[in-house]
């Protein structure tokens, strides 16, 4: 297992070990990595941790495929050869059996919003069982039982109050404690939460809907709807694909605000380069642009503005224009060396000031060179009788 930068290039070799690595996870903050490791000699096989930086390598368990991390990296999940799903502490203490009966490829894993609950489901060929549980793998519960062997989806709501999933072609929500099952729909091919947790769309009879968690009130969003693809962020849009795979199209909800976007393209020469200004791909004329709050011109026709970089420093960018929703960048603009002084600018996470009406997002310029380090697993898995 190598760490990589973006051009391929390897910065490290993270194991040296004779088997085969796979099945590897960042922790969430970074610092870790969890793998398993299958082959010959099984004294190295297992789930293992290591540092980002390659050391302290750490062996948890004689066996295990990777899952999961949970939300506060306290602890692993993993599946065993035996199929049973598992959660264990990242010292390698405390193991937890979940399930006897697990898969990767057909059941569901899914943290709640605020970290603290776990849903999952065990399938077999007499039944399905959706279970939760707490994000330590604790304290399981059944939540419900179906029989035969049957496609579903259950989810969060962002929320973290309701539970929807799909039972045949029946859609239903349910508190977490399990009271309060509602039949939200029938005849269903597809739905999802609004990012609010306000309502959940579903497709049904070839038709796009939006009902309350509860389903007491329903509305319909559009015709011709087969798959939804996905909410918008900000929840101001759904993608849907037509029925019969035709294509594409976005039903766009009232009350929200077009969303403006901000681009960093090459630099024109040197230490100048374009920023482009959009809203839905289509360039946006006339956008103000600020840095630090100091105006520093107006979008073009075309939505783009020339710029020479500032002296070093942190600034932000921002792009306004009355009946948008306004878009910010953050830049740490930086000397690349003494040899060549040519400046250039590195990203820099944007703390939330709690203004919804503003889009925020970091970028790194095109053409100038920046390390964004991140995992490529180069592995072969030996072929084992349970994977």
């Amino acid at each position: 297992m190598y760490l990589l930068d973006p051009n391929g290039f390897v910065l490290q070799k993270l194991t040296d070990m004779p088997n085969n690595v796979g099945f590897a996870l960042w922790s969430h903050d970074g610092k870790k990595i969890a793998y398993s490791a299958t082959g010959k000699p099984k004294s190295e096989n297992g789930l293992w941790t290591v540092n980002e930086n390659g050391t302290v390598r750490k062996r948890l368990n004689d066996n295990g495929i990777m899952v999961a991390w949970n939300p506060d990296d306290s602890r692993i999940f993993y599946f065993d050869e035996n199929f049973s799903l598992c959660s264990i502490k990242v010292d390698g203490t405390d193991k937890v059996q979940l399930s006897k009966e697990f898969s990767s490829i057909e059941d569901v894993f899914e943290f709640s919003k605020d970290g603290k609950k776990l849903i999952f489901s065990a399938i077999n060929s007499d039944k399905v069982t959706i279970y939760i549980a707490e994000s330590t793998g604790k304290n399981v519960k059944a939540l419900q039982e179906f029989p035969g062997y049957i496609i579903f989806k259950p989810s969060w709501s962002p929320k973290g109050d309701k539970i929807a999933f799909a039972q045949d072609d029946d859609l239903y929500t349910i508190n977490p404690d399990g009271s309060e099952k509602s039949l939200i729909a029938s005849t269903i091919t597809d739905y999802e939460w609004h990012p609010s947790g306000e309502f959940i769309s579903f497709v049904s009879s070839g038709s796009v809907f939006a009902a309350s968690p509860d389903g007491s009130t329903k509305i319909k969003l559009a015709e011709d709807g087969r798959f939804l693809e996905g909410w918008s962020p900000d929840g101001s849009r759904l993608l849907v694909s037509q029925y019969g795979f035709t294509g594409l199209f976005i039903i766009k909800l009232e009350g929200y605000e077009d969303p403006l976007s901000i681009d960093f393209l090459t630099p024109v020469e040197e230490e100048n380069c374009q920023l482009r200004v959009r809203c839905m791909s289509e360039p946006i004329a006339d956008a103000l642009l600020t840095l630090n709050g100091k105006e520093i011109g107006l979008a073009n026709s075309s939505g783009f503005l020339n710029y020479s970089f500032p002296d070093e420093g942190r600034y932000v960018i921002n792009a306004s224009k009355t009946g948008y929703r306004s878009a910010s960048k953050v830049l740490v603009v930086q000397e690349n060396s003494s040899a060549s002084p040519v400046r250039s600018a590195v990203p820099e996470p944007f703390s939330d000031s709690g203004n919804k009406n503003v889009t925020r997002s970091e970028t790194q310029i095109p053409g100038f060179r920046g390390i964004t380090i991140f995992l490529i697993l180069v592995f072969f898995i030996l072929r084992r009788s349970y994977l």
